[in-house]
């Protein structure tokens, strides 16, 4: 894919602070992708489950797009 090149635009995979771990799942982006179900939901009132689980959906497919592989990427996709 294009997008490929771009793959550590946001640092490299088990890095910095996507070196804290848990259950091998980047904590730091767990968290933030939580905070961006909150701040949706203050804002459109909905589910906060349904949201956060949505953006973790777009986001495995998003990694996906970029070639990052993570522990969810692997769930869901086999890389070579």
């Amino acid at each position: 894919m294009g997008l490929c090149k771009y793959r550590d635009i946001f640092g490299k995979v088990g890095t910095g602070v996507h070196s804290l771990r848990l259950f091998d799942i980047a904590v730091v982006d767990t968290l933030l992708t939580l905070l961006l179900a909150y701040v949706i939901n203050l804002y459109l009132k909905s589910n906060l489950l349904v949201i956060f689980i949505v953006l973790m959906v777009a986001s495995i497919l998003i990694h996906r797009a970029f070639c990052v592989e993570t522990t969810l990427t692997k769930m869901f996709f086999s890389f070579k």
